[in-house]
């Protein structure tokens, strides 16, 4: 078993428990990475960017495969696939948040890091980043607990406008939504869903 990261936005979240919470997908460009990498019973370790927080841990069910069904928009960019079983999935408020001491102190990635420093966040820049088994062990029992307790961790401020921050703009194709980061917030992360 071997651990995998997987970004979400707070709406491709929603949209993934929505339909079930049974299939994740990735860009297409993803495809070599998860057929070569990725076998049944790794764990994929879900992220939410904007928000910082751990929200789900998803055991994979299948080799990966492609399917353009629309899932998480239409169209649906994240057409490699993987069907999954949900282990842990948490509601936004429940998620703990990475700059939360407990979680910041406990992962070798952030563990002697000036906790939300320029840049922290350039090992959650990308979905199916390997994660070593300490840094991935952490998060899965945290999120194993978090399942139990149902600890509230109260959306910020910054968390309310990241979750508002949309614009739909007119391209030659029709509209699309965007999102526009606020000026002057980092934002270190960068969605892959």
């Amino acid at each position: 078993m071997a651990y995998f990261l997987d970004l979400f936005t707070p709406e491709t979240w929603l949209a993934f428990r929505k339909q079930g919470g049974t299939v994740s997908g990735f860009r297409e460009r993803q495809l070599a990475a998860a057929r070569d990498r990725i076998k049944p019973g790794d764990i994929l370790l879900c992220y939410l960017v904007r928000l910082s927080r751990w929200c789900g841990a998803l055991e994979i069910k299948s080799p990966a495969f492609t399917d353009s069904t629309p899932i998480f928009s239409d169209p649906d960019p994240l057409i490699v696939r993987f069907k999954v079983k949900p282990l842990v999935l948490l509601n936004l408020e429940q998620s703990p948040p990475m700059l939360d001491a407990k979680v910041w102190d406990n992962l070798e990635e952030t563990k002697g890091i000036t906790k939300g420093s320029r840049g922290w966040g350039v090992n959650f820049r990308g979905s199916l980043r390997s994660i070593s088994p300490a840094d991935g062990e952490f998060p899965q029992q945290l999120l194993e607990k978090q399942r139990e307790t149902q600890t509230v961790y109260p959306l910020t401020e910054r968390d309310q406008r990241h979750l508002v921050v949309k614009r739909k703009v007119q391209t030659l194709t029709g509209q699309v939504e965007v999102e526009i980061p606020e000026k002057g917030d980092d934002q270190d992360e960068l969605a892959e869903h």
